[in-house]
């Protein structure tokens, strides 16, 4: 089988011998075949088969299946013929990503003493030779195996290593001394190059930012911290490539730049996304619904900046795998509930909350699966059928025309998270939260990584409001592109220090030459809230250095239309040019109903003035409401919204106006056509 990424009309594809499959899919830790079988009936084809006996963080096994490797070339291929077999005779048609867990397994440490258990100490074993050679091997004899037990049914080898197989490294475990680390560090910088100690590593010297020359081995140590487990990823997937002569696609879970605070963001490994986005032999990248933003009350949201997956063409898959209604007894969904899944009272509740993170998915083109993570997750057919229900709207929207009709592109900088602390709120707030907020703004917006603002694909005419949510050491091709964008007449919103840090140390010169604005640190500093005429905002917690408006150095009207609460210094400002303007906020996140005041001013088309979220794309609507109500939609055509997943009308918009009844919690997901 030769299994290939496709892209048509802004939707993504499997193809699989010239034959067009839609990018939708089932997984579980704890397959049943009972939940198989009802997958089956209802014409999904793509599953996940999990040969692993390594323990979870809920500290029971991955699978119930047994373990597979179980010694240097040595298997118990029983355990993975019972997983294939169950797969095979309740899905006869079934075609499977392989999940290879590759961390190290007791046996192995065993035998290497002076080696670190890679779930918990993934960049200490990342970059080590003996680890990669044996986990390859496993790997290549795992699919020889299922090439001769159940041929022509692999179509993608996902590469799971780290904590929670999602290349994690446990912090602070992470950081202990190994000598393997130690040593695959002097291969990487030099004979003479050493571990800087913890304290080094930690220490910042500008409030919350490190300075780029007296920190200079400690961000080498960091860069190096997710750069090696990058490498793994690119070195295991190279091996996928190779053996399988092209033919396997390769995934993995990674680069959660949208949704871990700062101290997970570079202890965890996770800030080398991309390394991985631009690596030839990975063409899938998945992640779990945002952990944050899945209440009922929220919006949905991605861990990762999804629109460079588009931009690169690799596809996406995002994990729906929240506790459903169905599993409220169960012991694994009420320890997972604990932490970060929610609960749901009854099928409407699951169906509007799937319904809404499948439609964040197919907005951008984008593929999703179903995570029936320990089993029972969807074991109702009434259920199975609404969840068919989405998979075949997905189907309807995947012939239409679903590139982005957003008018908002917001940036997300990898770079600059290495120059903060990893004990403050900055990520969490300019970020994480302010994804959410994003989301209220009643309008569709596209996320990248800032690289690829210079990306020669990215097509920014569409685009009429830029955000840049922590830049605060740009490129000088990412500043470049910035000003060309500002020649255009194009708004720009900065967040925070935009520019702030340097190659040579701090410079608030290098903010206004990046901004357009006079900014100057605030002296006194103060608690980063800002008080708007419709809103309240600002971090979390104590952050320095602040900033403000140097009013010296205005050379023209600015608006103010903000101030910190305490000192009543101007925080958010906006300068009009003679087309576009320059915006800034001192601190995040900025509510949605800013955010869509300075989206209107943009010239960007606003279809809710309430704080539902939509999702929008050239061919799909939808709107989520938490509460019961009437609710009037605009559109910039007349259109007609063909009902996709329940019972209903289609509508017709009368003025470019539509009005939708919404009911608690539900999502309403419609086909957007032209009128006639």
């Amino acid at each position: 089988m030769n299994a290939s990424i496709r892209f048509e009309n802004g939707a993504a594809w499997i193809d699989l011998d010239g034959q067009r499959h839609l990018p939708v899919a089932y997984r579980s830790f704890r397959p049943q075949a009972e939940t198989v079988r009802r997958f089956a009936d209802r014409d999904f084809a793509f599953y996940g088969v999990f040969p692993s006996g390594i323990l979870c963080s809920l500290k029971v096994p991955y699978s119930q299946f047994g373990e597979i490797w179980t010694g240097e070339g040595q298997y118990n291929w029983d355990n993975l013929h019972e997983q294939v077999d169950l797969f095979t005779s309740q899905a006869p048609e079934s075609r499977f990503a392989l999940m290879v867990h590759l961390d190290t397994r007791d046996w192995f440490l065993a035998q290497n003493p002076q080696a670190s258990d890679s779930f918990s100490h993934l960049a200490q074993m990342a970059g080590w030779s003996r680890w990669r050679q044996a986990a390859a091997r496993f790997l290549t004899d795992l699919l020889d195996e299922l090439a001769v037990y159940s041929p022509g049914r692999v179509f993608a080898v996902f590469l799971f290593a780290g904590a929670t197989c999602e290349w994690y490294t446990r912090y602070p475990e992470g950081l202990e001394p190994n000598e393997i680390v130690a040593e695959v560090y002097r291969q990487w910088h030099g004979p003479d190059a050493s571990i800087p100690d913890r304290e080094a590593l930690l220490r910042t010297r500008r409030g919350v930012f490190r300075d780029p020359a007296a920190d200079r081995d400690a961000l080498r140590y960091w860069r190096f911290h997710s750069e090696v487990v990058a490498d793994a990823i690119g070195w295991f997937a190279r091996r996928v490539k190779t053996h399988s002569q092209g033919t396997l696609l390769v995934g993995v879970f990674y680069g959660y730049l949208m949704e871990l605070p700062n101290p997970r963001m570079i202890t965890e490994s996770h800030n080398a996304f991309t390394q991985v986005l631009n690596d030839q032999n990975v063409d899938i990248l998945f992640a779990p619904a945002s952990y944050t933003w899945r209440t009922l009350d929220s919006t949905s949201a991605f861990l990762l900046p999804v629109d460079s997956l588009r931009l690169h063409k690799k596809l996406y898959f995002h994990e729906i795998d929240n506790t459903t209604h169905l599993v409220g007894d169960n012991p694994y969904a009420q320890m997972l509930q604990r932490h970060a899944h929610k609960r749901m009272a009854d099928e409407a509740q699951t169906v509007a909350y799937s319904r809404r993170e499948a439609a964040l998915a197919m907005m951008h083109g984008q593929g999703y699966w179903w995570f029936d993570m320990f089993g029972g997750w969807f074991d109702s057919d009434s259920l199975m059928d609404q969840l068919a229900a989405v998979r075949d709207a997905t189907a309807r929207f995947w012939q239409a025309d679903m590139h982005s009709a957003s008018e908002v592109a917001v940036f997300v900088d990898q770079a600059s998270n290495d120059l903060v602390a990893i004990d403050c709120c900055v990520n969490e707030c300019l970020v994480k939260r302010q994804a959410e907020a994003l989301g209220r703004m009643g309008a569709p917006w596209d996320c990248y990584v800032a690289d690829d603002l210079c990306h020669p694909d990215l097509d920014k005419a569409g685009y009429k409001l830029y955000v840049f949510l922590n830049l605060f050491k740009p490129s000088d091709a990412i500043g470049r592109q910035i000003q060309a964008l500002r020649q255009a007449g194009k708004s720009l919103l900065f967040l925070y220090a935009p520019g702030f840090v340097t190659q040579d140390g701090f410079s608030e010169t290098a903010m206004q030459a990046l901004t357009g604005l006079p900014l100057t640190e605030l002296a006194d500093g103060g608690t980063g809230q800002i008080q708007s005429a419709d809103a309240t905002y600002g971090f979390s917690a104590s952050v320095a250095p602040l900033f403000t408006l140097d009013e010296d150095k205005a050379d023209g009207p600015i608006e103010v239309l903000g101030r910190y609460a305490d000192s009543q210094r101007p925080a958010l400002l906006l300068k009009r040019r003679a087309s576009g303007f320059d915006a800034w906020s001192g601190a995040g996140p900025v509510p949605g109903c800013l955010l869509r005041d300075l989206a209107r001013r943009a010239g960007v088309f606003i279809y809710a003035d309430t704080d539902d979220p939509v999702y929008v794309n050239r061919s799909l609507f939808g709107l989520y409401a938490h509460r019961a109500g009437e609710r009037l939609v605009r559109f910039p055509a007349d259109v007609v919204l063909q009902n996709v997943c329940a019972d209903g009308p289609d509508l017709l918009s009368r003025d470019r106006t539509v009005r939708l009844t919404c009911s608690d919690d539900e999502m309403k997901l419609f086909l957007v056509t032209s009128k006639q």
